[in-house]
């Protein structure tokens, strides 16, 4: 089934940045442990999706009060930096890679905020790393 969603908001280039997304997740060991954290993870993801030629941009905020990073994918519908949240360490969620509509009651929660000052790069460099390494 495809959903509305599927159908009417998200268009073949952000489906298609989901399921790289999703790839790309999935190449990341399962040893890490309560060092990663998607503020790096985002970052990651962000610059092995502009390998694949894929746009998106950082944004560090809270959702529902949690500190958190995620992605936001650029469309031609809405105002710069106010596309569809792609999160890729999605808090209390499965499948924690998700693409969500930025519409106002879909979107709740994520509230962004100032960009983070404590990435540990080297935690980045890492996760690039795995993710380019062949599925």
């Amino acid at each position: 089934m495809k959903t509305y969603v599927e159908r009417e908001k998200f268009t073949s280039p952000m489906l298609a940045t989901w399921a790289d997304a999703v790839d790309l997740v999935n190449r990341v060991s399962r040893e890490w442990g309560s060092e990663l954290r998607c503020h790096e993870l985002a970052r990651a993801a962000r610059i092995s999706l502009h390998r694949l030629d894929r746009t998106a941009r950082v944004v560090d905020g809270r959702l529902f009060g949690i500190e958190h990073s995620w992605l936001v994918l650029p469309s031609e519908a809405d105002q710069p930096g106010q596309g569809p949240i792609l999160d890729v360490y999605c808090p209390g969620r499965v499948p924690s890679v998700q693409l969500i509509d930025n519409h106002w009651a879909v979107a709740r929660g994520y509230e962004p905020g100032k960009d983070r000052r404590d990435i540990n790069e080297v935690i980045v460099v890492k996760l690039i790393e795995e993710m380019s390494r062949a599925a």
